[in-house]
Order: C-alpha cells, then sequence, then structure tokens
C-alpha cells in the first residue's frame, strides 16, 4: 500500500495580542480591515478580539491566536498551540 502526505503550502501569519500584532501589519490585513464589516475576506476588530470573515462564515480571533493568509489568499484563524505543532518559520 502506497503512503501519502499532506502537502502544506507555505502561509503569511501575524500573531494577534489583543491590541495589536506581533510585527507591523502587513499589507493584506490592512486591506482587510479596511473592508465593510461582514465582507468576505474583511477583519474587524470587536474589544481585544478580531472577527474574520471566511468562506465558512465569521471567526472569531482571541489574543494569542495567529492569523494566517493562505496561498490562494483566504484568511483563517489558528490558536497558538495548533500553530506551533503545525508551522514553523520558513528558511
Amino acid at each position: 500500500m502506497a503512503r501519502y502526505v499532506k502537502r502544506r503550502p507555505e502561509i503569511e501569519a501575524v500573531q494577534w495580542n489583543g491590541f495589536c500584532f506581533s510585527e507591523p501589519a502587513p499589507s493584506w490585513l490592512t486591506d482587510a480591515m479596511k473592508l465593510p464589516a461582514y465582507a468576505f475576506g474583511g477583519v474587524e476588530r470587536i474589544g481585544a478580539d478580531l472577527v474574520v470573515w471566511t468562506l465558512k462564515g465569521p471567526v472569531r480571533a482571541h489574543p494569542g491566536d495567529w492569523l494566517v493568509r493562505w496561498a490562494v489568499g483566504e484568511l483563517w484563524v489558528i490558536p497558538p498551540v495548533l500553530f506551533a505543532a503545525t508551522y514553523e518559520p520558513a528558511p
């Protein structure tokens, strides 16, 4: 039987701490924050959380979560434990 491994594309990511990002926000994120509320691909700040509007609907990002931009441009939220277990800095 043949064995397969899931391919993972390289991603862009920035961590949210409830007040600001772990580094200067990239242009794709500042552009997403300018979109109207409830727009696909938009990011809206609500208190210490962010709401990211994905293909599957709104996803809340809590302090410590990572905002990820997939290769196709879709934004997603990944909890810090899962991010650390799944990703490492690109060479």
